[in-house]
């Protein structure tokens, strides 16, 4: 299911959406830190230059200068160096679910309708493939529409790219509830729901697991060069990840218990199976945040909370932790926000503002050496209070 391979690529899908190529070549001059300051759930305005500190690799740094952008404007600015900051918007929404949920279209409609503004620029990411809606869309055609467009190609693509998702999840569901009807003895070779022999039975559970585990991969090589394939593109770069919690159905130890008694046979089929329920994260967390945090992009991670649809004989636990983990730390290093809740449109609106209202500071660094370190930034407001959020750093190659 999870097409991260997809992300470099843009396809044409539809009149409105074209494709374009990549380009890796990007030089930094200045070090551009966009920040946004809060007090309480509050953007704060009316900050100065004087109100920054900064510190690089806990060295204090001089500010040149600091712009306060509302949307694509630049609302005021000071400083000792004059700049013109980019302040176009690119915005990349990116979908990974396994299954559409109707609170996607109120989200989408949400971002279309209240963010998405004449110059901004869209990539959309599905299970599937990967669009870019046309820079002069928004000048010709109704908003509606547009939230209508991207809301079918969203379930479409969810209803066919996970599709290979849905039947093991669904095989998995099955064998489950097909040997919870058994009853008997612990004989490993009895023959258990019309499935087979126990033993079979437990292989059977194991395939369906690797197969799930296979169809939502995460490819640590495709996310750098998604943050490679963002750090070329001008103005401030903004990615919405849509995430659906994942529950995968499990046997019941007590319910095997009852079934099988404690015999240590089964109790070794299920130690060997509940392995596969432990799931770490399978890329370098740090590499990937500080690999997005340098491109100068702002991630958000918006969760889903909707519940696990429990059958009767099946159990389910959450197997997310190996995704919700990296990629809440992957918002905090690049200055965005991670959250859940089962208000999608709610979740987007939060997230959005962080693309309406920052302040974009300037400075150049004491030390202009160039390495393979990354360099950590951190940014402090005189007189405290304040809940700030910047990108971690970056690197001066």
């Amino acid at each position: 299911m999870r097409r991260l391979a997809a992300l470099a690529a843009v396809v044409l899908a539809c009149p409105v959406l074209f494709p374009q190529e990549l380009s890796h070549d990007v030089r930094v001059v200045n070090v551009e830190i966009p920040v946004r300051v809060f007090k309480g759930d509050a953007f704060v305005g009316h900050l100065t230059l004087a109100d920054f500190e900064l510190t690089e690799d806990g060295v204090p740094q001089t500010l040149d200068a600091v712009y306060l952008i509302k949307k694509s404007t630049v609302e005021r600015g000071e400083g000792t160096k004059p700049f013109r900051p980019e302040t176009s918007r690119f915005f990349y929404l990116m979908f990974e679910f396994y299954e559409y949920h109707p609170k996607i279209r109120e989200a989408v409609r949400e971002f279309v309708e209240k963010v998405l503004g004449p110059g901004d620029r869209l990539v959309l990411a599905t299970p599937m493939k990967t669009y870019e809606l046309k820079k002069d869309v928004l000048a010709g055609a109704p908003k509606q529409r547009i939230a209508e467009t991207i809301n079918e190609i969203v379930r479409r693509d969810i209803l066919i790219g996970a599709s290979a998702y849905r039947r093991a999840f669904d095989d998995l569901k099955r064998l489950i509830a097909n040997q919870s009807t058994s009853m008997g003895t612990i004989d490993p070779t009895m023959e258990v729901g019309g499935e087979g022999t126990l033993q079979e039975y437990f292989m059977q559970y194991q395939v369906l697991l690797q197969r799930l585990e296979s169809l939502r991969h995460v490819d640590e090589p495709k996310l750098i060069e998604f943050s490679e394939y963002l750090k070329t593109k001008d103005g401030q770069k903004f990615v919405f990840v849509f995430y659906q919690r994942e529950f995968i159905p499990v046997m019941d130890r007590r319910q095997q218990a009852a079934l099988y008694g404690t015999d240590p046979v089964v109790d070794g089929y299920m130690g060997d199976l509940f392995d596969f329920y432990k799931r770490n994260t399978s890329f370098n967390t740090d590499r990937i945040k500080k690999a997005f945090a340098a491109a100068g992009i702002t991630i958000h991670f918006l969760m889903l909370t909707t519940t696990a649809d429990d059958t009767p004989s099946t159990q389910r636990t959450e197997h997310s932790e190996d995704f919700i983990m990296p990629f809440t730390e992957m918002a905090r290093a690049t200055g965005g926000i991670a959250a859940s809740s089962a208000n999608a449109a709610a979740m987007m609106d939060r997230a959005s503002e962080a693309s309406e209202n920052y302040y974009l500071l300037y400075y150049t660094p004491k030390d202009r050496t160039p390495g393979d370190r990354f360099r950590e930034i951190k940014v402090a407001v005189k007189g405290g209070g304040y809940r700030i959020t910047h990108r971690a750093g970056y690197y001066l190659r």
